[in-house]
């Protein structure tokens, strides 16, 4: 640190100024500099009175704080605060004024960071170096329903340790002319006293809530990038105390200074204008882009090449306000642009784009690490650096070969018998942000990989993921699917026990981990909760797949899972009513499904795909007269999820349709044609070009799913307005948002850095990873409801709801099933448009009888969705 100051120059200037201690009003106090937001120099001995006037500190430095994980923006309301350091020899003396134009206080309980307060951080153990609370090391926030509080000793304050070390608080919380602001003492008990030159860590946030939730977050330490100081304190700032008078500027004796972590994010006001797929655009697919232009007449647009040369021009299409974003838009077409090219750049009244290529293998590698995404979630196992690279580690949890029953009480006060067998529920893959492993979640995951492969079995081949398998002669997709598939298996109901076949509903600890956490090798605090009927059908329906499709691989496996497939199907039947609530409440995320006719459906139509029994047949005709079934595959935020599982069963039947009459062939057939026309009409009407109106939980997934619904529909219909809606949706996950954000990690120029992921978070000196490449974040939930989020719900358009923030569990988390259709839609785009990627075309495909009348249907449809001039809607407030 020493070499950070010119120390020569500062004596100087120290020399002429020595004087004796005394009120801070009534001198100039000179203090060394320090060095913004790493160190600051502390003088004493100084008096002050602390009594809520802050005359008295006229003389002390004063540091300006505008910067944090979030800010408002607004220096006036919220955005920047001031805060003041000085001691005698018995206190600590702190002053901190925020500007603030409606205080929020006292609706949040004891969580006074959610609201309007200031926190300080101390570390005065002499151990500068601790990562983590210890003696000597505090932490306290001050919230605003202390303003007018008459004893300085009747502060409400919450924090750590600063009450068990003995540090006493007292002072007084005032409305300033511009908003709020505290004067605070803290005691120097346990023998601590200060001298020239005792170095300590210290730290200094403020939160500022301009409606309900906090929405404002400034921290003073620049080490603290990502407001981990209330768990981390080697991530302080550095305070010196310096004596009054004293002619040398003592040296900080802290040196092993933390990493100074730039935040990768980008704020939106500082991001193109101009949004594309920042990844690129294929040679022969429809190329769209958006831009934020508040222009009523459309504009010239120019595509330039990586020399500078124009390539292409033409006028914008001027939209509105799209009221998803509230931003203004133009969409730009440049869909007859196809030579192939690397760094262009879009631009239109003044603004430009991120580089993007044109290029026909863009998503061969966005497949593949799409589906490396498993591999590096497996449980149980070892992650060798060989395959697994930075993101190898040990076998975590490998003791859920052992697993038992939860039994006893749960948070809820409920009961739990024991069960009498412990499970074998080892491999299968952590389910999210979380190290949980649940068998609802799994079925539909399972089933997107193993469409994948029953679509198009030369996709994914042995050998080419780069998994432990490789070279065992079975696809490596099927071995990735087959790794889940055990684990599943071995959450079923031994024979001779109560509800025998039924399967358990999920596998966690009965407490949430850490954030982030890297987890034991074995625990005995992991737990199969109870078992489900909406889980048990998740497996008859997994199993019965799995078991036709490994058949030719391994005769062996695909018996016992078409066993444990139908001993689900006749548990599931005899216990219909075993639904899923919060059980244990806590540990884990619930998957709590009501209404199981889709479960039953899809496990029948599964099972009857396998086995050709009459018994399924006669369950899909029932099922095929409901009118849930019937309106599955046009809901309005998805075809399907871990919830809604019908369509699961139709696209099934649509691969093989000739296991069904032409009767059901053409429900179906019905079906996800209607399903995709209502998704290319989305994508018309929403300004982004998105097949979105809600903004849901896992949004991204919401959109991957219904590009597998047109998929289909191009398969069955040839009809390339499906292909272009499949390709158009891509971009929107890949930059051409609202956000100017690509939700897939390593991929583009603004991709994920920060996803909710227990392992992933960013900290290598910690030993934590970044995201791997391929990973998929959740997306815009206009509901967010997490800390780094749940201001916006008030403040923010719904298409903008998202934080890249590790805290953000309702935008920003990472699933199973949300990566597993994104592995779905990169290989399909990889087949249909790339020739050198060795995948043959697909060897089953849906046929539905009288297709070339459902073309004529939807001609009109076509013609007015894409047609550039026809794409013009006029989105006013």
């Amino acid at each position: 640190m020493g070499n950070r100051l010119q120390r020569a120059g500062l004596l100087a200037l120290f020399i002429a100024a020595l004087a004796a201690p005394a009120a801070a009003e009534s001198q100039t106090i000179q203090v060394p500099p320090g060095k913004p937001g790493e160190l600051a120099y502390i003088p004493y001995p100084v008096t002050i009175t602390v009594d809520g006037n802050t005359s008295e500190w006229a003389g002390i430095p004063a540091y300006t704080v505008d910067t944090g994980p979030y800010v408002s923006g607004d220096t006036t309301d919220n955005g920047q605060f001031v805060w003041s350091i000085c001691a005698d020899m018995r206190n600590i003396y702190i002053r901190m004024e925020m500007p603030d134009k409606k205080i929020i206080a006292g609706r949040h309980g004891q969580n006074f960071w959610n609201e309007d307060s200031f926190e300080f951080y101390f570390n005065l153990s002499g151990d500068l170096d601790a990562a983590a609370y210890g003696q000597g090391i505090v932490q306290a926030n001050i919230n605003a329903t202390n303003i007018g509080k008459d004893d300085p000793t009747g502060l409400s304050l919450t924090g750590v340790r600063f009450i068990e070390e003995g540090y006493d608080v007292s002072g007084y919380a005032f409305k300033t002319d511009s908003g709020w602001g505290v004067e605070l003492a803290m005691k120097l008990d346990n023998n601590l006293a200060p001298y020239h030159g005792f170095t300590i860590g210290m730290q200094f946030q403020a939160n500022g809530a301009t409606a309900k939730d906090r929405d404002s977050k400034l921290i003073w330490s620049i080490y603290d990038t990502g407001d981990n100081s209330w768990k981390n304190p080697k991530l302080f700032g550095t305070g010196v105390f310096y004596k009054l008078g004293s002619a040398d500027i003592p040296e900080p004796s802290r040196k092993n200074l933390p990493k100074i972590v730039a935040r990768k994010n980008q704020p939106l006001d500082k991001l193109p204008k101009v949004r594309v797929n920042q990844l690129g655009y294929l040679p022969k697919a429809a190329k769209w882009a958006a831009a934020v232009i508040d222009a009523a007449e459309p504009v010239d647009w120019e595509l330039v090449d990586s020399n500078g040369k124009i390539a292409a021009s033409g006028k914008t299409i001027p939209l509105g306000i799209d009221l998803s974003s509230n931003d203004p838009l133009h969409r730009i077409d440049f869909s007859a642009f196809k030579k192939e090219g690397t760094g262009y750049v879009l631009k239109a009244a003044g603004a430009e784009s991120f580089p993007f290529d044109i290029a026909a293998d863009l998503y061969h590698g966005l497949s593949k690490d799409a589906m490396r995404y498993f591999y590096l979630n497996r449980s149980g196992i070892a992650l060798d650096e060989s395959l697994a690279g930075e993101w190898a580690h040990g076998p975590w949890y490998a003791s859920d070969a052992e697993t038992r029953p939860f039994s006893g009480k749960d948070s809820f006060g409920v009961e739990w018998p024991e069960r009498g067998y412990v499970l074998n529920a080892s491999r299968g893959w952590f389910d999210a942000g979380d190290y949980g492993k649940y068998v609802v979640n799994g079925g539909i995951s399972v089933w997107t990989l193993l469409n994948i492969y029953e679509r198009n079995p030369s996709q994914f081949p042995d050998g080419s993921l780069g998994i432990p398998e490789a070279g065992n002669k079975i696809p490596d997709i099927l071995d990735e699917a087959r790794f889940e598939m055990d684990f599943m298996l071995g959450m079923q109901v031994p024979e001779g026990y109560d509800q025998a076949g039924m399967a358990h509903h999920k596998l966690h600890e009965p407490v949430w981990s850490p954030m982030p956490h890297r987890p034991a090798e074995r625990t005995d605090d992991r737990f199969a909760f109870a078992p489900s009927t909406a889980a048990t059908l998740n497996l008859a329906a997994s199993a019965a797949q799995m078991a036709r499709l490994i058949k030719p691989f391994d005769d062996a496996y695909s018996a016992r899972c078409l066993a444990a497939a139908e001993r689900a199907w006749k548990a599931a039947k005899e216990n219909p009513e075993f639904k899923y609530g919060r059980i244990p409440g806590n540990g884990g995320g619930n998957y709590d499904d009501f209404n199981l006719e889709d479960e039953y459906y899809w496990a029948a139509a599964e099972l009857f795909i396998t086995t050709g029994s009459a018994v399924y047949k006669d369950e899909i005709a029932k099922a095929l007269g409901s009118d849930k079934i019937l309106a599955a595959p046009i809901g309005p935020n998805g075809p399907m999820y871990w919830g809604g599982v019908s369509t699961l069963g139709h696209l099934s039947l649509a691969l093989n349709g000739d296991a069904i009459g032409e009767a059901e062939r053409a429900t179906i057939g019905s079906l996800i044609i209607n399903g995709a026309d209502r998704y290319l009409g989305q994508i018309r009407d929403e300004g982004y070009l998105v097949p979105m109106f809600e903004y849901e939980w896992g949004s991204s997934s919401s959109v991957l799913n219904k590009m597998i619904l047109m998929a289909y529909a191009y398969d069955a219909t040839g009809t390339k307005e499906y292909l272009d809606g499949f390709a158009i949706s891509m971009d929107y996950l890949l930059g051409r948002n609202a956000l100017c954000k690509s939700f897939v990690a390593g991929y583009g120029k603004n991709p994920v850095h920060y996803p909710h992921h227990r392992f992933w978070a960013d900290d290598p000196d910690s030993g934590y990873p970044p995201p791997p490449p391929g990973a998929l974040s959740g997306g815009p939930n206009e509901k967010a409801n997490d800390d780094a989020t749940s201001f916006m719900v008030a403040k923010v358009a719904r298409s903008k709801r998202y934080a890249d923030d590790i805290r953000s569990f309702s935008t920003n988390e990472v699933a199973i099933n949300w990566n597993a259709p994104l592995a779905w839609a990169a290989s399909y785009l990889d087949e249909q448009y790339n020739p050198a990627s060795g995948i043959k075309p697909a060897g089953k495909k849906t046929a539905f009888p009288a297709a070339g009348a459902i073309i004529g249907i939807i001609g009109a449809l076509a013609a007015i969705l894409l047609a550039a001039a026809a794409v013009v809607i006029k989105r006013k407030k």
